[in-house]
């Protein structure tokens, strides 16, 4: 916790061109974000925190995969180990590595 998954998160949509607030999804478990950059085919952001999930089940039943078949979705979920079985095989796995500080964080990409 705290190690940055959120900020790397809010990074990534404004580089896609979010211009909404995006904040941790923690209560919602899901959040959903429309991108309107012309130049981009890229049209929504998904961004899910499996923290509180029990069975990555929870997670079909919300109807995820309909956005892991969308290749114009980028979908990033924190605390993604919880639902590893249901991810597609190209996911892109990458560790936050908080510092013993607490100051910093090192992103290793798995």
């Amino acid at each position: 916790m705290g190690a940055g998954k959120t900020t790397f998160t809010q990074y990534l949509a404004k580089a896609l061109g979010v211009k909404q607030t995006v904040n941790s999804p923690t209560f919602n478990i899901i959040k959903i974000y429309k991108i309107k950059n012309q130049k981009s085919e890229i049209r929504n952001l998904v961004h899910i925190d499996a923290y509180r999930l029990h069975s990555p089940q929870e997670l079909t039943a919300l109807g995820i995969e309909e956005y892991f078949n969308d290749e114009r979705t980028v979908t990033v979920i924190e605390w993604a180990d919880k639902v590893k079985p249901i991810l597609p095989k190209n996911s892109i796995f990458i560790k936050f590595k908080l510092s013993k500080s607490g100051r910093s964080a090192t992103i290793i990409k798995c």
